[in-house]
């Protein structure tokens, strides 16, 4: 097969800005299905059962080989391949399924203040009109009954920011040069560096003029439920606007209608972040042991 590399998270931080870049480099491919979720879901034929799900994960994932292999039928044979699925990095089995495919893979992870990232899943689901409970707190309590009910991953919002346990898994499956571990707020801060590190740890020619004027994806209160169920939607016609149009550029379009149309996001209280950080603690300790980089920053931010 044909894989090369993985963008296996984390969810919501900064991916799809991410790949909006990486897509203009004439080495890359990246398929218009960016997050198949394949190998998290090809054995299962699990079907998630949240609000909202049916029509967003449930639709868009691939559980069959020759639909996932048709997604890169266009790819060149001097380029490099992208899954950029960020259930693989919180997906227990993802890890083993790629490396038994794909031993030489090379695995990318950009990480996010684990309590910024799982409240900012959170608004992301109240801006789509999934989530119902307008408290953070309240949300966070209700967690372990919709795992248990089988909602999907992005409700986990808790769970999912495990980054130490999870890279864990994909240490222990891949040589340590194969993996990339980046910082979601190096990638706001300065996304060219970034990309100048990505494009050395693939071994490709560096690009200077990539266009990197898109955003990272917003979360708010829409001011008009219509024109925000028009962008969000996964409508067939909007699946064929991705095919043609470059994302660089839908980002900028869609960026330019959530800045008129969403009531910015209220911040996160200090005493519902310092009581996520306790049960992070541990994880973050575990985290910077395998990467070997400071994340102590996120605590004292």
């Amino acid at each position: 097969m044909f894989n090369n590399v993985f963008l296996v998270g984390a969810q919501k931080s900064g991916t799809s800005f991410l790949c909006s870049l990486l897509e203009q480099h004439p080495s890359l491919f990246l398929p218009s299905n960016l997050e198949p979720n394949y190998w998290a879901l090809k054995d299962t034929g699990q079907k998630f059962s949240g609000p909202g799900d049916f029509q967003t994960i449930n639709r868009s994932s691939i559980i069959v080989e020759r639909d996932y292999v048709h997604l890169f039928h266009k790819a060149r044979s001097h380029q490099l391949c992208f899954d950029c699925s960020t259930l693989y990095l919180y997906d227990e089995q993802a890890p083993r399924q790629i490396r038994m495919q794909f031993p030489q893979a090379k695995i990318i992870a950009v990480l996010r203040n684990p309590a910024d990232r799982a409240y900012s899943a959170f608004c992301h689901l109240r801006r789509d009109g999934r989530e119902m409970e307008k408290d953070f707190t309240r949300a966070l309590a209700k967690e372990g009954s919709r795992i248990d009910r089988g909602y999907e991953f992005l409700w986990h919002y808790k769970n999912v920011g495990y980054y130490g346990d999870q890279l864990s898994r994909y240490y222990h499956e891949f040589p340590e040069a194969n993996i990339k571990v980046l910082l979601f707020e190096e990638l706001v801060r300065n996304p060219e560096l970034v990309l100048e590190d990505i494009f050395r740890f693939l071994n490709v020619h560096p690009v200077k003029k990539l266009n990197i004027e898109g955003k990272i994806n917003s979360s708010g209160i829409p001011k008009s439920k219509v024109i925000n169920q028009i962008i969000r939607s996964n409508s067939s016609i909007k699946y064929l606007v991705k095919s043609v149009v470059p994302r660089i550029w839908l980002r900028k379009i869609t960026g330019s209608i959530n800045k008129r149309n969403l009531i910015p996001k209220v911040p996160l209280e200090s005493k519902i972040r310092n009581k996520l950080f306790e049960c992070y603690h541990k994880d973050i300790q575990l985290l910077s042991k395998n990467c070997g980089i400071d994340f102590s920053r996120w605590i004292e931010y």
